[in-house]
């Protein structure tokens, strides 16, 4: 007896706000998940079984599938399946799923059309691009502006603003923005202007 379908029903880490789960094709036997996701894996054979294991543990369904408890992903770990159909016959060997955690990557961001060194009159309005990108969902692109002073660390920012809302599911933004000191009341000097991405990690 054989294996003909192998699927992983996969719910991501609570933070992420992605309440859906995800159905995955993981007949290749290995699956990277971000931490503190939760996995269960179902497999189905080609004919009735008359008994089925997962690492040991008795796991036999109706309709010929072989379900894994739920697995919440951390570091490794792997899970083994073992079957006998209805004949007595088992598989030809057991299926071992790998399942990995890895890290909630950094989100990125960069712009376009913004001159570093760029010197404007109060009046002027600077148009620009931000982008910004992340592996799961990107919350709010912003804008920052501190003062620039010789010889000194950098100040507190003299303000900030969100220029475009995302969502748990967008992993790409592109918003246009736009700075005019005059409309913020920011007298003449030297600014730095800095834009900004936070993601749906917690507290980054």
């Amino acid at each position: 007896p054989a294996l003909t379908s192998v699927f992983a029903d996969v719910t991501l880490p609570a933070y992420l706000e992605r309440d859906e789960s995800q159905r995955k094709d993981v007949r290749g036997g290995a699956m990277s998940l971000v931490r503190g996701s939760q996995v269960r894996v179902t497999a189905t054979a080609n004919r009735p079984l008359r008994a089925a294991s997962v690492d040991g543990a008795p796991a036999l369904r109706p309709y010929r599938a072989i379900e894994s408890p739920l697995v919440e992903v951390d570091g490794e770990r792997r899970i083994e399946f073992r079957w006998e159909d209805e004949h007595g016959l088992h598989g030809r060997e057991p299926f071992r799923m790998n399942l990995s955690g890895r890290e909630d990557m950094p989100p990125t961001v960069g712009c376009d059309g913004l001159v570093s060194g760029k010197v404007v009159l109060e009046t002027d309005v600077l148009v620009f691009k931000v982008r910004a990108r992340d592996d799961f969902g990107i919350r709010h692109v912003g804008l920052e502006w501190q003062a620039v002073v010789a010889k000194a660390p950098a100040s507190a920012p003299l303000g900030e603003r969100i220029i475009a809302a995302g969502a748990s599911d967008r992993e790409e933004l592109e918003a246009l923005a736009t700075f005019s000191a005059h409309a913020l009341e920011i007298a003449p000097q030297p600014l730095s202007l800095l834009a900004f991405v936070e993601d749906y990690f917690p507290a980054r």
